[in-house]
């Protein structure tokens, strides 16, 4: 029953995000994805360890509706 299955979620407080992972380039720093990607550190540090960035090191950068 396709009903049931929606209404167990009318609920729940869960929330969905998407997220766009990222490579970083040369001469990118932490507040420079910050301000292209309109997050904040803390959310980043969420998904992420930025103590150690290098050239080529993978993020994830959750989608906001700002974008």
């Amino acid at each position: 029953n396709v009903g049931s299955l929606f209404s167990s979620l009318n609920n729940s407080e869960e929330t969905f995000a998407t997220y766009s992972i990222y490579i970083l380039r040369q001469e990118e720093t932490v507040q420079s994805l910050i301000e292209k990607y309109h997050v904040t550190k803390e959310e980043l540090e969420n998904y992420n360890d930025l103590t150690n960035l290098t050239i080529g090191t993978k993020i994830i950068v959750p989608n906001t509706n700002n974008e």
